[in-house]
């Protein structure tokens, strides 16, 4: 499949699913690898908004949406934000559930 079939697959799959944040994901990385970052930081934040769990994918797509556009130190915040998220999410896996790592 081409990209552009690739993304219409995904925005049928995130009508059909409107609840489901993989297909923005998906969405964002397509338009991050065509060098649309404003474009994919809508994308990877409509996935946040649909599913919070995925926070650190978000994070990291946003990261590399912003070096993209040359916003070196935003882009650091952003992947060490999903690194936090990534900690914690083991943390969890280890300890049991807390907080959310969105913070």
């Amino acid at each position: 499949m081409d990209e552009d079939g690739a993304e219409d697959a995904f925005r049928r799959a995130a009508a059909v699913s409107p609840k489901d944040a993989r297909p923005y994901l998906s969405l964002g990385r397509l338009a991050a690898k065509r060098s649309q970052p404003a474009e994919a930081i809508e994308l990877y934040y409509q996935a946040a908004v649909t599913d919070p769990e995925f926070f650190d994918q978000v994070k990291q797509g946003i990261g590399t949406a912003k070096a993209q556009q040359g916003r070196l130190a935003e882009a650091v915040e952003h992947f060490q934000s999903a690194m936090r998220c990534a900690l914690h999410r083991a943390a969890m896996l280890l300890v049991g559930p807390s907080t959310a790592c969105g913070r």
